[in-house]
């Protein structure tokens, strides 16, 4: 990575999921709450916790755990070295550069495709492979939705049991990619090679060059010959080394180059680059010049009201692309059912006290509003109420399903709405924006707290006849 001149480089470490043997994470072998950890000369200077992967920037719910993240800061100079560590060594020093850094960390995260394709594996393991909607509980939602008929603004139109494997655009699936060596070819996407590439960019604003190759995913990090990528900028026909850009993440043939303009760059001025890819099998490098026409600064959309959702067909689309059947905001969600024997397969493990947890599916989008709802079947309390009443187990059992699935989306919804508040207020105090407790928090938290009350709640709610007397009208009586 290039920062203001400045040069980072940095290695992804990702461990192997916990086994159902296991009591111990297999990362916490090497750390225990450190996530992303800055080195200068070989010695740690700082780092970010591990919920940094759980950022809506960076959307790692499924491989949080398990990630390991080192920035080498010992090529920067001096001087930003003072602008980013504090004098103790523990702490980054805020300012425009830790900004900056962190910003280019979770964007390489957030679209790194090799992580997202494990944490879709991961997904399906934790996950049913067929995950069959329970017609019992679409039934009692569509019924509680006919009798009060203000669920139906929050839930929508139209609303649907989500496939929780179907969060978004069916995509078609694709052969296995298998690349080369060394590369016979690297050029722009959607050109000829050899032929210059022109588009628009915008000041303030990242601009991403996408590149096609036969190559190896490996072919930039591997150890033994890899293959070098450099950027220069064209300067009266000199070439001169480029700044503020991030080394392309290649997978499966595709490589996609981020660099911002220069500061001085001005309205109407036309940057011509070029990349050089070079390898110890080559004699010359692949060259691909591009030029970047300079616009204004790409103002900020006022934010749009949003529409009622239209409705829905009443089964979801299967088609590939991007006409394919997507998820509305608030969808009631069929939550995977994990019982004892499989809490092992879940990361973290469940346990007797677990009730519900939700994760952000991989490619989510930052907004949006879907989960994956994962609830113990053999929760403690949900078990003791059952083996006291074992006649009605089902009965039980779904009462506690469904009972957990509306509070979570209850939760979900409060966290949308207030976190919308949050942004309409349009505060700057960074210490109030973290203090909100992370909504996957706090499902987990409550539902667990609640799980010893829910039956004994629903049950004696049940009962209420309006034939109590009020306290009201017997106070005073002599006994």
């Amino acid at each position: 990575m290039d920062i203001g001149g400045e040069k980072f480089s940095g290695r992804i470490y990702l461990f192997r999921k916990q086994g159902k043997d296991e009591k111990k994470n297999p990362a916490e072998n090497y750390r225990k709450d450190e996530g992303i950890v800055f080195t200068y000369n070989g010695q740690c200077q700082a780092f970010f916790s591990k919920d940094f992967f759980r950022r809506k920037a960076v959307r790692q719910d499924y491989l949080w755990d398990s990630l390991l993240v080192f920035i080498d800061c010992s090529a920067i100079s001096v001087r930003a070295h003072e602008r980013l560590f504090m004098p103790n060594r523990e702490n980054l020093r805020h300012g425009d550069l830790k900004f900056r850094l962190e910003r280019e960390i979770e964007e390489k995260l957030r679209h790194h495709n090799e992580l997202e394709q494990i944490a879709m594996a991961r997904r399906k393991g934790e996950l049913s492979e067929n995950p069959e909607v329970s017609e019992t509980f679409e039934k009692f939602v569509e019924d509680m939705v006919k009798k009060h008929p203000l669920l139906e603004q929050v839930l929508g139109p139209g609303f649907r049991i989500v496939n929780p494997f179907k969060p978004h655009a069916v995509k078609a699936i694709e052969r296995p990619w298998d690349g080369v060596r060394f590369p016979t070819k690297f050029q722009f996407r959607d050109r000829e090679p050899g032929k210059e590439y022109q588009r628009e960019a915008n000041i303030n604003s990242q601009t991403r060059i996408a590149f096609v190759t036969d190559a190896e995913n490996d072919y930039f990090r591997r150890d033994d010959e890899p293959g070098e990528l450099k950027l220069f900028q064209v300067i009266a026909d000199e070439l001169r080394p480029a700044k503020n850009w991030r080394s392309p993440h290649l997978f499966e043939g595709n490589a996609s180059l981020s660099l911002s303009l220069p500061s001085d760059a001005g309205i109407g001025d036309t940057l011509v680059y070029e990349v050089q890819v070079m390898d110890p099998s080559r004699i010359e490098p692949f060259r691909n010049r591009f030029m970047l026409s300079v616009k204004a600064e790409r103002k900020q959309r006022p934010r749009r009201p949003t529409p009622p959702p239209a409705p829905k067909p009443d089964k979801p689309g299967s088609e590939a692309g991007k006409d394919a059947q997507n998820d509305t905001r608030l969808d009631v969600p069929n939550p995977v059912e994990v019982w004892e024997k499989d809490w092992t397969a879940q990361d973290p493990h469940f346990d007797r006290f677990t009730a519900m947890r939700i994760k952000r599916p991989p490619g989510a989008d930052e907004d949006s509003a879907v989960f994956d709802y994962v609830i113990n079947m053999n929760n403690v309390f949900i078990d003791q109420s059952a083996k006291d009443k074992p006649r009605k187990v089902r009965e039980i059992r779904d009462r506690y399903k469904f009972g957990m699935t509306l509070l979570t989306l209850a939760l979900i919804r409060y966290d949308l709405e207030a976190r919308k508040r949050m942004h309409e207020a349009e505060t700057d105090d960074e210490d109030e924006k973290q203090e909100r407790l992370d909504v996957r928090d706090m499902v987990a938290e409550v539902t667990s707290a609640i799980a010893p009350f829910l039956l004994p709640l629903v049950d004696s709610l049940s009962r209420i006849t309006g034939d109590y007397e009020h306290l009201s009208a017997i106070a005073g009586e002599a006994a």
